[in-house]
């Protein structure tokens, strides 16, 4: 009988990527809160995207039942290219007072807004019986609370980028992004997210243990001196700058501070000794720069 093949590796960390779909905020939340990445749970789709993507429905549902070409109405437009019909919301409450929370949008003839739950009333320039209105508008209330309340699949890859460079450290492997390798000492954690978000069927997200070879260290160590030494850059052309006050060179300071700490990090996973020196005497560098640049700032006080 054929004995089956077993073989072993020193593990170091794992590399991860995903596809996402858009997904209902109420499918997401629970789970980013059971890992306590309540923080970088996204948000819900804004009203302005939603009632956008509600007129697209309710114009190709039109055009299905009327001999006239319809349009979506754009954010700004003029009584000249209004073609079709407009949307107009309504405050049931009759307040007139503009929200906080939402982005205005254009009529033909005045500012309206959407926030969520506004009730609809759509004035239609087709041919449509009046009978039938009522039916489109209410069609359009749904599909905007249907969009109001999902995730863009664009939002939640953002949430993932955050939780990996915050809390997990990962490193970035590809210049175009989606291509993490995540330190040994968070894949564990890294993959029990991911593997509940990948249950939902709305992401997959892929996190393959990988061994410690010189193609990895390659890799990773590629991937951190692009990081570092963009932010080193950057760190010193802000320091060298007239343009901050006291409290925002310490701060960059700090980050400095930050920035040597994440080297040391990534070289210590990795097991290597002296790998980055040249990195660290970049965050010293930028460090510097800035200490001097907040004494200067204090001088001139």
């Amino acid at each position: 009988m054929n004995q089956p093949i077993t073989t072993s590796f020193q593990a170091n960390g794992a590399l991860t990527f995903w596809t996402l779909a858009t997904a209902p905020h109420r499918i997401l939340e629970p789970i980013y809160n059971n890992h306590k990445y309540d923080e970088y749970c996204p948000n819900k789709r804004s009203p302005s995207q939603a009632l956008t993507l509600a007129n697209s429905d309710l114009a190709k549902r039109v055009s299905e039942v009327t001999t006239s070409q319809t349009t979506v109405i754009p954010k700004v437009m003029s009584k000249k290219r209004m073609t079709h019909y407009e949307i107009h919301l309504v405050d049931p409450s009759g307040q007139d007072d503009k929200p906080s929370d939402v982005t205005p949008f254009l009529t033909a003839f005045r500012v309206e807004y959407a926030p969520e739950m506004w009730t609809t009333n759509i004035k239609f320039h087709v041919g449509i019986p009046t009978v039938d209105q009522q039916v489109y508008a209410d069609y359009l209330l749904a599909q905007f609370v249907h969009y109001s309340n999902q995730v863009c699949h664009n939002d939640i890859a953002s949430s993932l980028v955050s939780i990996l460079k915050s809390e997990c450290k990962a490193v970035l492997l590809r210049p175009r992004g989606g291509f993490y390798w995540v330190p040994d000492s968070s894949s564990l954690g890294w993959k029990q997210f991911a593997g509940d978000l990948t249950a939902t069927s709305y992401a997959s997200i892929y996190s393959l243990t990988v061994a410690k070879d010189d193609e990895l260290v390659k890799a990773v160590t590629s991937g951190i001196e692009s990081e570092v030494k963009a932010s080193i850059k950057n760190l010193i052309e802000l320091s060298s700058s007239d343009d901050l006050g006291t409290r925002a060179l310490k701060s960059k300071e700090q980050a400095a501070l930050d920035l040597k700490q994440r080297v040391n990090q990534i070289e210590s996973e990795l097991g290597l000794m002296n790998a980055f020196q040249g990195l660290q005497q970049g965050c010293d560098l930028a460090k510097s720069i800035a200490a001097e640049a907040v004494l200067s700032k204090m001088s001139n006080i």
